[in-house]
C-alpha cells in the first residue's frame, strides 16, 4: 500500500482511520477537508481545487481521506488500494452530533485553520441519512471503472476496522 484512497459517510472515521493507517504503514496522512476548506468553511474555488487534488495525488505515497467526488477519479487514478468505510448511518449521525458536542467550537487537526467545529445543521444530517442513496451508487461506480488490476478495494463495516488495522500492523 503506497497510495491509499480512504471513502465513506461523514462520520464514518475516514480521518481517524486514514491517520491511524498512515501511521501504522509510515505513509503522510492527506485529510483533504483541511484542503478544501478555508477560514470560516469557506470552499475552494472548483478550479483551485481540482489543481490542488491533482498536486496531492501526484506524490509518491500517501493515506488520503475524504469523499469529494468531483476529484475522486484524479485520486483513483494514482491510488492502489482503495478503502470502504460502510458504516450504518444512525451510527454516523450519532458520531457526527457526538463531535459537535464534545468538540464544538474547536479546530480539529484534520480540518484547515479557522474552521471551528459546529453543531451539524440538520441539512448535513440529511446528507448523511441520504448518503447510501444519492452518494454511494455513482462512488461505487467510480470505483467499479477504475478498479483491478488498477486498485485493490476493500470494505469494512464498523466492526472491521479494528482487526483490518490490527493486521496490516
Amino acid at each position: 500500500m503506497q497510495r491509499v484512497v480512504v471513502l465513506g459517510n461523514a462520520g464514518s472515521g475516514k480521518s481517524t482511520f486514514a491517520a491511524k493507517l498512515a501511521q501504522i504503514i509510515g505513509l503522510p496522512v492527506v485529510h483533504l477537508d483541511a484542503y478544501f476548506w478555508q477560514p470560516g468553511w469557506q470552499p475552494s474555488p472548483r478550479p483551485a481545487w481540482a489543481e490542488r487534488v491533482r498536486t496531492l495525488a501526484a506524490q509518491d505515497a500517501w493515506v488520503m481521506d475524504g469523499n469529494y467526488a468531483g476529484t475522486l477519479p484524479l485520486r483513483l487514478a494514482r491510488a492502489d488500494h482503495v478503502i470502504l468505510l460502510e458504516v450504518p448511518r444512525v451510527q454516523c449521525i450519532y458520531r457526527v452530533v457526538r463531535r459537535g458536542l464534545t468538540t464544538r467550537g474547536q479546530s480539529r487537526p484534520d480540518l484547515a485553520r479557522g474552521c471551528r467545529e459546529q453543531w451539524p445543521e440538520a441539512s448535513f444530517i440529511r446528507w448523511i441519512w441520504r448518503f447510501p442513496v444519492d452518494e454511494l451508487p455513482p462512488m461505487i461506480g467510480h470505483l467499479d471503472a477504475f478498479a483491478a488490476p488498477k486498485f485493490t478495494v476493500t470494505r469494512l463495516s464498523a466492526s472491521q476496522v479494528a482487526p483490518f488495522l490490527a493486521r496490516v500492523a
